[in-house]
C-alpha cells in the first residue's frame, strides 16, 4: 500500500463541534489519500505549517495555503497568499469563492475534493495520477480481502452536440465506484465487488446508454486478479482490450522495451556502473524516489547479465498481503492450507536461472525478511507445506524508496539482510537532477501514447518545452508520463501549448501580464520567471530545513527527502555557506 512517507497529512484540533451533515474533504497527495470530516462551523486552515488545522507536508504546499470557512449556509474557500496559488475547478482562485459538493481544489501537487457521504464518493478525479494512486490502493485492499474488482477505460470517439458522455457514464455507476475524467472524452473507472459476468452486463448497459445518445466509444476492461494483481498489469490488460477494439491485435512497445534514455551525466555514470555490476552474480539494491524508473534500472541489470535469456520475475512486496507473501514467493504443496487443491510453484522457483526483482523491499515483513535471507545464503527454498528443500539459482535485485538504514536503526528492517542486499547500491537520481532527459522522455511518451491511441502525435511547442524543463517534477518520470498523456488528449493532435499542461504551468503566464507578444516572446517572458520562482522556493526550503535541524546538513537533507550529495550540490548552486561540522541539535 502507498504510505505517506514523502507527503503526509495530519489533522490538528479542527474548529467546530461536529461534522457538518456528513461533509468531508477527500485528500489526494503524491503519495496517498485520506479523508477529513469538516466541522459544523468554523474555519479550517490548510497548509504545510505544523500549526495548521490540516497539515499537508507536501513541499509544494505553502505554510498556510488555503482556508475553508464552514457555516450553516455553505462553504467559502480563500487563498492565504500561497506562493503557487490555489486552483478551483481548473481556474486560479483570485478571491474568496463558494465551494460546492464535488468541487476540486488543487494546492501544489495535492488535491482536495469536497464530498458528502451520500454522494458519489469518487465521482471526480483531477488526473491519471490520482486514478493510479486509487488503483494501487484497491489492489492492496483486494489482495487482503480476496475481493474482485474491475478496471475500465472508455474513450469517446464521436458524439452529437450536447451528448454528455460523462453524465451518462456516472449515472450507471454505483456510489463507491471511482470515475476519473482527466481529459475530454477519456474516462478511467474502478468498479468494486464485480466479477466477469457482472462486468459484461455493465459494459453492455454502457454501450446501450451511450448508443441511445448517439455517442460512439471504445471500451476496454480487466478484472482483478484474473487479468493481473498489480496496477501495471491491470493497466496493460485494459489497454490491450481497448487496442483490440481499434483492430489492433498487439500492444505497442513500452518505453522500457525501447531501451532507457541516457543523456544526463549522472545517468551515464549510473549505466556505466550497471555494465560492470551486471556481469557479476551479486545482489543489487536500487534506491531512489518514487517514479524515478527503478524498475527500468533493474531490467537493465538483468538484460545485460549472463542471465538475460532466463526469466526476469517481478514482485511488489507492498501489493501482496503478509499472509500470502510466503506462498507467492516460495509456492506451496497440495493440502498445505484450506483451498490448496494443487501444488503451486513460487515466484523464486519460477525465476530459477534468472533474476527476481523485489520492489518496495522496505514493505516486506520482518519474518519474511528472515526467510529471504536464508534463501540468499543457502540458495534453497522450502514450499509452504513441503518437507524437502528445492535448490534455486536466482539473482536477487531489490528496490525501495525508503531509507533502509534508518529502518534498520529503528528495528523495522533486519540488519543482516540489509548488508546482504547492499552488496552493490544503485541510486537513481530524481528527474529534477536529470534535466537533459526531460524533453527526450516527454517526446518518447508522446510517441507511445499516439501509437496506443491511434491519434496523430502531438509536438511540443517551444513554450511548453521551457515549462517542462523548468518544473521540479516531484512525481518524477511517472508524473511526466501522466502529464504527457493528459496533454496529448487535450491537444488532439495539435501542438502542445502550456494551456494543455496542468494548472501549475499557468502561473508564469499570469505573472507575465497581458502584454501582446508573439509566441517566441511569450516563451522568453514566461519560462524564466517560473524557473526563478522554483529555484527561489527550493532555496527557501533548504534554508528552512537547515534552521530546523540546527545547521545539520545530513538531517536537513533527510527532512527534504533528498540525498545528502544532492543537498550539498544545491548549497553550492544557491551560494549558501556550508555549515561547519559539529553544529547540530
Amino acid at each position: 500500500m502507498s504510505d505517506l512517507t514523502e507527503t503526509t497529512v495530519t489533522v490538528g484540533e479542527v474548529p467546530g463541534e461536529t461534522s457538518r451533515r456528513g461533509y468531508f474533504l477527500f485528500i489526494l497527495t503524491p503519495d496517498g489519500t485520506m479523508t477529513v470530516d469538516l466541522p459544523s462551523e468554523g474555519r479550517l486552515v490548510i497548509g504545510r505549517d505544523p500549526g495548521s488545522d490540516l497539515r499537508i507536508s507536501d513541499p509544494t504546499v505553502s505554510r498556510t495555503h488555503v482556508e475553508i470557512e464552514v457555516s450553516p449556509t455553505g462553504f467559502l474557500l480563500r487563498d492565504r497568499g500561497s506562493s503557487r496559488g490555489s486552483w478551483l475547478r481548473g481556474s486560479r482562485l483570485t478571491s474568496q469563492c463558494a465551494l460546492h459538493l464535488g468541487d476540486v481544489v488543487e494546492i501544489g501537487n495535492s488535491t482536495l475534493v469536497l464530498q458528502h457521504c451520500d454522494s458519489l464518493l469518487n465521482s471526480v478525479a483531477t488526473g491519471h495520477l490520482q486514478f493510479e494512486q486509487r488503483l494501487q490502493q484497491q489492489c492492496v485492499e483486494a489482495a487482503r480481502t480476496h475481493a474482485k474488482f474491475a478496471m475500465l477505460m472508455i474513450e469517446v470517439t464521436s458524439a452529437v452536440p450536447g451528448g454528455d458522455a460523462g453524465a451518462r457514464i456516472r449515472a450507471l455507476m454505483r456510489p463507491d465506484d471511482f470515475v476519473a475524467e482527466y481529459a475530454p472524452g477519456h474516462f478511467e473507472i474502478l468498479v468494486r465487488n464485480v466479477d466477469r459476468k457482472l462486468l459484461t452486463d455493465l459494459i453492455r448497459r454502457l454501450r446501450e446508454e451511450l448508443g441511445r445518445a448517439e455517442i460512439k466509444a471504445r471500451i476496454g476492461a480487466s478484472v482483478f486478479p484474473t487479468d493481473g494483481r498489480a496496477p501495471d498489469e491491470l493497466m496493460a490488460a485494459t489497454l490491450r482490450e481497448l487496442n483490440s477494439s481499434r483492430g489492433r491485435a498487439e500492444p505497442s512497445p513500452s518505453d522500457s522495451e525501447l531501451g532507457p534514455i541516457v543523456e544526463a551525466p549522472n545517468m551515464v555514470e549510473l549505466h556505466q556502473l550497471i555494465d560492470r555490476v551486471a556481469t557479476a552474480n551479486i545482489t543489487v539494491l536500487i534506491t531512489g524516489e518514487t517514479g524515478t524508473g527503478k524498475e527500468v534500472i533493474a531490467e537493465a541489470v538483468h538484460g545485460r547479465s549472463p542471465r538475460s535469456r532466463n526469466p526476469f520475475v517481478k514482485l511488489n512486496c507492498a501489493s501482496v498481503p503478509e499472509q500470502l507473501l510466503e506462498a507467492e514467493l516460495f509456492g506451496y504443496e497440495r493440502g498445505a492450507f484450506t483451498g490448496a487443491t494443487s501444488s503451486k510453484v513460487g515466484l523464486l522457483e519460477h525465476a530459477n536461472g534468472g533474476s527476481m526483482l523485489l520492489d518496495e523491499m522496505g514493505e516486506m515483513p520482518l519474518d519474511m525478511q528472515a526467510k529471504l535471507l536464508r534463501v540468499i545464503e543457502e540458495k534453497k527454498i522450502r514450499r509452504v507445506g513441503g518437507l524437502e528443500p528445492v535448490p534455486v539459482d536466482v539473482r536477487i535485485i531489490a528496490s525501495t524508496n525508503r531509507d533502509l538504514e534508518r529502518m534498520v536503526a529503528s528495528g523495522k528492517f533486519r540488519e543482516d539482510l540489509y548488508w546482504r542486499l547492499c552488496a552493490v547500491v544503485l541510486t537513481v537520481p530524481p528527474l529534477r537532477d536529470r534535466i537533459e532527459e526531460i524533453l527526450p522522455l516527454a517526446e518518447r511518451f508522446l510517441t507511445l501514447i499516439s501509437r496506443d491511441s491511434g491519434r496523430t502525435p502531438s509536438p511540443l511547442s517551444p513554450e511548453a518545452r521551457d515549462v517542462l524543463r523548468a518544473y521540479g517534477w516531484p512525481g518524477n518520470i511517472r508524473q511526466l508520463r501522466n502529464v504527457m498523456e493528459r496533454a496529448s488528449l487535450l491537444a488532439s493532435g495539435g501542438e502542445i501549448l502550456p494551456k494543455h499542461l496542468p494548472p501549475w504551468s499557468a502561473a508564469p503566464k499570469a505573472a507575465a501580464g497581458a502584454a501582446a507578444t508573439t509566441a517566441a516572446e511569450a516563451a522568453a517572458t514566461t519560462a524564466a520567471p517560473l524557473k526563478d520562482e522554483l529555484n527561489g522556493l527550493e532555496r527557501d526550503r533548504i534554508l528552512d530545513a537547515l534552521e530546523k535541524t540546527g545547521q545539520n546538513q545530513t538531517r536537513a537533507a533527510e527532512l527534504l527527502s533528498m540525498p545528502r550529495r544532492t543537498f550539498v550540490e544545491k548549497l553550492d548552486r544557491y551560494g549558501i555557506a556550508r555549515p561547519r561540522k559539529g553544529r547540530s541539535t
